[in-house]
């Protein structure tokens, strides 16, 4: 009897132990807003590259692409930096996030070499397979902050990652490069962006969106056509300037749009 209450006791001792255990790994599990953006400059950054590595490829000047595809490298490998720093994230998320990493070691391999139009196809698709799992983690990662309507930071940064993703495109096609999916692409990219776009007009608005946001939004969402009509041209005439200073003034209005949606959020 005696052996038995001994027992009851250590069972009672190893239970309250396990649940000091599960609560530190529930702790240690909580995201922050900065990861919420690393992990979205991470998910945008990879279709940047993308259009970069085609830029350099055509010898483009207009707008130093070389240099700002070593800088969004060296920002990348900073934000897997920032979110591994003490597997902080908890062990379910850091090991997603290191599968995701070991994809961008991959691209990274190939981004640093001179850029090849033979490899050019197979880099998109390895980035487009990283960007697939990257916006997955995104909302596991926003999810965790338990910040509510954080999910709205993770769709407007969205809108940003499908301008680069049209962009890169587009400078493929310029490049020559040999893509049988082009066209199909391209209007995948223009359902992404309007459900996105929808999205934020309808459920995020008015709560995390303001009228001044929603006119920036629908202002965007006029441009981005014209971006798109551009990249779904049959004319054969692609000309990478005019899909770089198009790229660049839709980034330009869609990170104003996302640095309001984060302040009505989160506060900052």
């Amino acid at each position: 009897m005696k052996f038995v209450k001994q027992l009851n006791a250590s069972r009672r001792v190893s239970a309250l132990i396990m649940l000091f255990y599960c609560l530190s790994l529930r702790v240690n599990a909580e995201a922050s807003v900065e990861d919420v953006h690393n992990i979205a400059e991470i998910c945008t950054s990879v279709q940047t590259v993308m259009k970069d590595y085609s830029l350099v490829g055509m010898g483009v000047k207009f707008g130093d692409p070389p240099n700002h595809l070593k800088e969004t490298i060296r920002k990348v490998d900073q934000d897997f930096a920032s979110l591994k720093k003490g597997q902080h994230l908890g062990p379910e998320l850091d090991a997603l996030v290191s599968q995701n990493e070991a994809i961008w070691k991959k691209i990274r391999s190939v981004l640093t070499q001179k850029p090849e139009r033979e490899l050019a196809l197979q880099l998109h698709l390895d980035i487009e397979t990283l960007d697939k799992e990257c916006w997955k983690i995104a909302e596991l990662i926003a999810k965790e902050t338990h910040i509510e309507g954080e999910h709205y930071v993770i769709v407007a940064s969205e809108l940003g990652m499908e301008v680069q993703r049209l962009a890169s495109l587009y400078m493929m096609k310029a490049w020559d490069v040999s893509n049988e999916n082009y066209y199909e692409e391209v209007d995948n990219i223009l359902v992404e962006f309007e459900a996105y776009y929808h999205e934020l007009e309808t459920d995020a608005y008015p709560k995390y969106i303001s009228e001044d946001t929603k006119a920036k939004l629908d202002k965007v969402e006029k441009d981005f056509s014209v971006f798109k009509y551009m990249a779904a041209s049959k004319s054969g005439r692609f000309v990478p300037s005019l899909g770089q200073r198009a790229a660049r003034k839709l980034e330009k209005d869609i990170n104003e749009i996302i640095k309001q949606v984060i302040y009505a959020i989160e506060g900052v």
